[in-house]
């Protein structure tokens, strides 16, 4: 397994999740989002986020706010694994139907 993925490196990580999820729910008090029993679409919040915490704890804070074409890293990324989890979750079903009928 990488040196990424060892417990002390991952526990390394949690001050930058903590810190960023602090900044987005005061984003989201301050736009609305939240806290007046306002419906928001909070799945792709959170690809968003979780797109945003992998740039930022594999690269560091400097790819935050670039784009590739008109999309911003952090949100291909939540995009990619979005396509990642719909594809295993396809699969497994299929091979799931094909066995088991």
């Amino acid at each position: 397994m990488s040196k990424s993925f060892n417990f002390g490196n991952l526990k390394n990580k949690i001050p930058i999740i903590r810190d960023r999820m602090k900044e987005i729910i005061q984003t989201w008090e301050q736009e609305g989002k939240i806290g007046n029993n306002k419906n928001f679409n909070a799945c792709s919040e959170m690809k968003r986020i979780t797109g945003e915490i992998a740039l930022r704890s594999f690269f560091g804070s400097r790819f935050s706010n670039k784009k590739i074409g008109e999309k911003y890293m952090n949100n291909e990324i939540a995009d990619i694994f979005s396509d990642v989890f719909k594809y295993s979750i396809s699969t497994v079903f299929f091979i799931k139907a094909g066995f088991l009928g």
